[in-house]
């Protein structure tokens, strides 16, 4: 004799809610999934309509190279980077840390935008000055003095 007794009804209620619960959770997988395939497809949008856009910006950068290296304006670049060089190697004793690209590359050194060989100099003498005295651990971590050995 089983101590608890389950009315028939009972388990067909049971059994009829973990049906609905079923159908109402395989619904959802439905909706999930058909979402998952609209981010999918935007996606798949986004990126044609920017590798298009890339595509057109590089076709118009290799139009511009193309004009650029014309009237030879490339052998003029060429030179003044040469001289730029030799400036600083002479004037400074080394070789400047050459401008990225993000920062502006070579057009920097062709407009003149970067510092000169004087103005480098003065900012050294102004960084000496006030760290005139100081131990390398007092020295900032970014400075130009820290990679500096001095034992």
């Amino acid at each position: 004799m089983p101590l608890l007794k389950i009315p028939h009804d009972l388990t067909l209620t049971i059994d009829g809610h973990n049906k609905w619960l079923k159908i109402i959770k395989d619904a959802q997988e439905l909706i999930d999934n058909d979402i998952d395939m609209q981010v999918y497809e935007r996606r798949i949008k986004m990126r044609s309509r920017l590798n298009k856009i890339f595509m057109e910006e590089l076709k118009k950068e290799r139009i511009r190279l193309i004009v650029f290296k014309k009237e030879d304006q490339i052998d003029d670049i060429t030179e003044e980077i040469r001289e730029w060089f030799k400036e600083w190697y002479y004037g400074y004793g080394f070789f400047p840390e050459f401008p990225y690209d993000l920062e502006g590359g070579t057009l920097i050194v062709v407009r003149g935008d970067y510092p000169s060989v004087e103005q480098k100099k003065e900012a050294d003498e102004k960084y000496l000055a006030a760290t005139k005295g100081k131990t390398k651990d007092q020295v900032p971590f970014n400075s130009p003095l820290s990679n500096i050995n001095t034992s």
